[in-house]
């Protein structure tokens, strides 16, 4: 029998591309996937899995084959919890994070983790105690706006930018796919489009993406947020430019 090894690389890598090239993959954690309701993986996820025991055998074929996982297949990156676990367990270094050459992501609520809720409670109770020194006809819908006006401003200033930093600063890719068509506050009444194109207004520290496609807006609004895009990236800017996201979403300027 011949040893696997003594085939030319450029055998092995058909093995692996076989083996571990799907189209698109969907990192979940393994306590999910045992979930009852997870029977396949194309039932909890949408996507096939690829086959993950291959990097199992042996350290030289988890070296080989490994790069080509994330560089042949399409990520799509979930919640901000999930997006976190993926790069912190997978893609430990700036280094291994270059293996990925295509993103699908969502900016949405949904991103809200167990911690950004604890801080808006935080603010939630001060409003609570502040109640205090005003009369007692003060309407409750002013604590609401209050309390909904911090979701907001968490969303946009500190869980967007979190999640896509990783992105922006350590991969170099071919395609980005963002999926606006969700990016709304919790309550779902004002619509996020622009707060969530500024998460992006650092620019990609290793150049742009070839390719960005903007689920959810027009062909016009995706190609003047590329141009803004590539703006940010040339200039690398530090501060939030938010009258150029309002040229892209001018019905959001009124809110």
């Amino acid at each position: 029998m011949v040893h696997f090894y003594r085939f030319p690389l450029e055998i092995r890598e058909m093995v692996y591309y076989e083996c571990v090239v799907v189209g698109e993959i969907y990192p979940y954690s393994i306590s999910d996937a045992r979930q009852p309701d997870a029977e396949t993986a194309r039932e909890k996820t949408g996507c096939d899995l690829p086959a993950m025991a291959l990097m199992q055998v042996s350290k030289t074929i988890r070296r080989e084959a490994e790069p080509m996982l994330y560089q042949q297949n399409v990520i799509r990156l979930g919640s901000a919890t999930a997006t976190k676990k993926f790069f912190e367990r997978c893609l430990t270094t700036p280094e291994r994070r270059m293996w990925l050459k295509s993103i699908r992501l969502s900016l949405n609520c949904q991103d809200i983790t167990r911690t950004d809720r604890a801080a808006i409670l935080d603010t939630q109770l001060s409003l609570e105690r502040d109640s205090l020194l005003f009369p007692e006809n003060t309407p409750y819908r002013w604590f609401e706006a209050k309390l909904h006006a911090e979701y907001r401003k968490r969303l946009t200033e500190v869980i967007w930018p979190r999640k896509v930093s990783p992105i922006i600063e350590d991969c170099k890719l071919e395609k980005l796919a963002i999926d606006f068509s969700a990016s709304t506050c919790q309550a779902g009444c004002c619509r996020l489009r622009a707060p969530a194109s500024i998460a992006f207004r650092k620019g990609f520290a290793q150049g742009m993406p070839k390719e960005i496609q903007a689920i959810g807006l027009t062909e016009e609004k995706t190609e003047l947020l590329r141009k803004l895009i590539k703006k940010w990236t040339s200039w690398r800017v530090a501060r939030c430019d938010m009258l150029n996201a309002l040229d892209v979403f001018p019905e959001e300027s009124e809110r």
